[in-house]
This record gives structure tokens, sequence and C-alpha cells, in this order.
């Protein structure tokens, strides 16, 4: 998998993640991710990917929902 481009759409930095095969961690119970091999995973199709974590309040903006059960979140990651 490699980053070929980066762009920013809507205030948004987004990066293209290319065809290709990756490594994925997987995690057994009880068991931290490094202690397990990787996975295996080809991505088949180009697609664009946010560079960084979408908050409560971004998402909230952008669908008029709140993901939580609870009340606050602002910039808590969704």
């Amino acid at each position: 998998m490699r980053v070929v481009q980066s762009q920013v759409f809507d205030e948004m930095e987004l990066v293209s993640v290319s065809v290709g095969h990756v490594g994925w961690a997987r995690r057994a119970q009880g068991q931290r991710v490094a202690e397990q091999p990787l996975m295996p995973v080809r991505i088949s199709r180009e697609f664009w990917l946010r560079k960084h974590n979408l908050t409560h309040s971004q998402w909230q903006a952008a669908t008029g929902m709140n993901p939580l059960t609870f009340s606050g979140g602002g910039p808590c990651p969704v």
C-alpha cells in the first residue's frame, strides 16, 4: 500500500491509497497486536482516506446526527 497523493477537500486532508498488498495487524483475545503475525490484505481498488480522525463535532456538522448515546464528545474522535 502506498500513499500516492494528498489533497484537501472541504477542509479535510485526504490521502489516496493505491492498489497493492499490505500486512494488517490482528489480535487474538488477550494478546497484543505485536504478538501476532500480520494478516495479508490485498487492496483491489484505489480509494481516498481521511488522514486524521474525524471528531464528534465534525461528524455531527456533516450528518446532523450525534453518534454518542451521551452528551458531549466535541473534539473526541468518532
